[in-house]
């Protein structure tokens, strides 16, 4: 059995896999302490636990996992295991960015891929069919375009972002949080349907929401799945 762990800048999330397939998936909820207590109680010691940490540093993960008597894989750009999948891994490249290219390249192995995170902030990878990272962006996302409204006006509110919002807002609250979740939607498709003119007319998208959905002509080219970054860190060193 193996334990994935990813933690980003907002969450954290684990997978547990047993021979291959995904048996369990969930947000992190409590310390660390417990979720090991949880895992090992329900699911048996895990043989290894793999992590992606883009949320700094992890004492009381570390703490935990020392008590639990478990060692952990640390997964970075450099990592060996993960140079196989990719012609080149560039310098710096995050660890769930590159985990979620895993997961993407190991489903569509020879196609041409792109990969959307949408979380903290929005990320893209474009992944040639034959191993080469092209490239990608990074914009700020739903929760970041929001905070930095208020942060940066004299009167404009504080607001969480929402999964659902119109696109013409009748109050504040709506204009602001509807402008920035339907703005990140229209980057999205946006985004793929300038790869689909320009070089990559058989693309396969893969991304980590569930909701914000696309016109049918772009839906039917996307695979959801939150787990991606787990899947991933599984892959490596399956």
């Amino acid at each position: 059995m193996t334990l994935t762990i990813d933690i980003g800048n907002t969450s954290a999330k684990y997978g547990i896999f047993q021979r291959g397939k995904l048996i369990h998936y969930e947000r992190i909820q409590g310390s660390w302490v417990t979720v090991m207590s949880h895992v090992v109680a329900n699911f048996g010691t895990p043989r290894q636990v793999v992590i992606s940490n883009v949320g700094g540093p992890q004492p009381m993960l570390e703490a935990a996992l020392e008590a639990a008597g478990l060692k952990a894989k640390w997964l970075t750009y450099e990592t060996e295991e993960a140079q196989r999948f990719f012609k080149f891994i560039p310098q710096g490249l995050g660890c769930d960015r590159l985990a979620a290219d895993v997961a993407a390249r190991t489903m569509a192995p020879a196609q041409d891929v792109l990969v959307v995170d949408s979380g903290t902030c929005l990320t893209f990878d474009v992944i040639r069919h034959d191993g080469v990272i092209v490239g990608g962006s990074i914009s700020p996302g739903v929760g970041i375009r929001l905070k930095a409204m208020h942060d940066y006006t004299a009167a404009l509110p504080l607001f969480e972002p929402a999964s659902k919002m119109p696109v013409v807002g009748t109050d504040i609250a709506t204009a602001m949080i509807g402008g920035c979740l339907n703005g990140v939607r229209w980057e999205i498709e946006g985004y793929i349907r300038h790869l689909l003119a320009h070089g990559y007319p058989d693309l396969r998208v893969f991304f980590n929401r569930l909701d914000q959905k696309m016109p049918h002509d772009v839906e039917t080219r996307i695979t959801r799945d939150p787990a991606l970054v787990c899947r991933g860190l599984y892959q490596i060193y399956a």
